[in-house]
């Protein structure tokens, strides 16, 4: 009961792309505000992040180039090989300012069907 997800990394100023595969047995998915199907949520997941000002990365391509930290799109997708069983864990629970202890319990419903 295996899947692998692809972290991808493309540099903004030159273009090269980086990428790292791993092993993973679930899919923890956080419930976003406002979400109330599972498409949703691994739309949330699974979406683009842009890494800039503090979070710029250092391209190995640009770092060649002594360019310095770059600003990058970061992503995370499936690869192709997929096991029969594909496991979805739902986080219950959305931590904040409050800590360990400051938890939120999430009391909503989110529906598996497509529409």
């Amino acid at each position: 009961m295996h899947f692998g997800l692809v972290n991808r990394v493309q540099c903004q100023t030159c273009g090269h792309v980086s990428r790292k595969s791993d092993d993973a047995q679930t899919l923890n998915l956080e419930i976003p505000r406002g979400a109330s199907t599972l498409g949703e949520c691994l739309e949330a997941f699974f979406k683009d992040e842009i890494l800039d000002g503090d979070n710029k990365y250092e391209c190995d391509k640009c770092k060649e180039r002594k360019a310095g930290l770059q600003s990058a799109r970061k992503g995370l997708r499936l690869s192709s090989r997929m096991s029969d069983v594909f496991v979805v864990h739902m986080k219950r629970f959305r931590y904040g300012y409050g800590g360990l202890y400051g938890g939120v319990r999430i009391k909503k419903s989110v529906s598996s069907r497509s529409g």
